[in-house]
């Protein structure tokens, strides 16, 4: 998890190393990807018996699935000689997507980084798309704060590897007494490098949390005074 907060006037980043759990939220990595609307599961065999197809119609309207759903119902259903009803079908999912299509919804949507799939009727559709856009933007802009913070987790994560490895060394130069003084030579000059190293990611580090900043008041700013 990386948690960003403000002491003193300085922002301190804490992180788990990378491929540690972390909650991961609408932009939850670093390029986030857009997800498409799917709907993968389908109905039983005991739902196919004793399916209501206008109420399954509606259903996949709601969650904004397209008519290629009734193909996997129609494959999944065949298994036990049951056809859907395609008028139902078609009335119940009609009246679904009408309320998927409503402008709240659409913004959701693209905020949570799904992509549109032309589902909308063309009397909800330009409403709808502007929605979208206006959460899409905001999604891009998540997923590009967790970019930096993502980037910043890594560098500390480094950091964190490079001095365990320069205690190990002092350790080493400190209480080894059989050392060669090649061995010695090759510790401190081990040190040398790690320290270097050090140095600059922290001024990689430092320019990335300006960055961070940059980028949180841009979210700030567009997120405040959005109507959903």
């Amino acid at each position: 998890m990386v948690e960003s907060r403000q002491v003193d006037n300085v922002r301190t980043v804490t992180v788990n190393p990378p491929g540690s759990a972390r909650r991961t939220g609408h932009a939850g990595g670093a390029v986030a990807l857009l997800a498409a609307l799917c709907g993968c599961a389908t109905l039983s065999p005991e739902e196919c018996q004793h399916a209501d197809w206008r109420a399954i119609g509606y259903e996949d309207g709601v969650q904004g699935r397209d008519l290629g759903m009734l193909g996997k119902h129609r494959q999944a259903c065949a298994k036990v000689g049951v056809t859907p009803d395609l008028g139902a079908y078609q009335a119940g999912r009609s009246e679904g997507v009408r309320v998927f299509c409503q402008p709240a919804n659409a913004y959701q949507q693209g905020r949570q980084g799904y992509a549109y799939t032309g589902v909308c009727p063309a009397d909800l559709e330009r409403a709808f798309l502007a929605s979208h856009g206006e959460g899409m933007v905001i999604f891009n802009l998540e997923s590009a704060v967790q970019q930096v913070v993502d980037e910043i987790a890594s560098i500390n994560y480094a950091i964190e590897d490079a001095e365990r490895r320069i205690a190990k060394a002092n350790i080493a130069l400190n209480e080894d007494k059989e050392l060669t003084t090649e061995r010695r030579r090759r510790l401190r000059e081990d040190i040398e490098v790690l320290s270097r190293e050090i140095g600059r990611m922290e001024g990689e580090r430092d320019r990335l949390l300006v960055e961070l900043g940059a980028r949180e008041t841009r979210l700030r700013d567009h997120v405040g005074g959005r109507g959903y």
